[in-house]
């Protein structure tokens, strides 16, 4: 289980600097519903980072 955790939080890291170094930065802001907005910067981080891939690569794949 430390190992789980592990690889997550070091995936949400790398995402997180991304995200820090361009916080102040102009964004384009999408839509995925009515209510629920995503930014270039969220798209990259998942893109660079994804944790779930992180996570399936080490730990095999998730059941949906």
């Amino acid at each position: 289980m430390r190992e789980f955790f592990s690889a997550a939080c070091e995936a949400a890291e790398a995402a997180g600097s991304l995200i820090q170094e361009t916080w102040q930065r102009s964004k384009q802001i999408h839509y995925k519903s009515a209510i629920d907005l995503v930014t270039t910067v969220d798209r990259q981080a998942e893109e660079r980072w994804p944790i779930f891939q992180a996570i399936d690569s080490r730990y095999g794949a998730r059941k949906p």
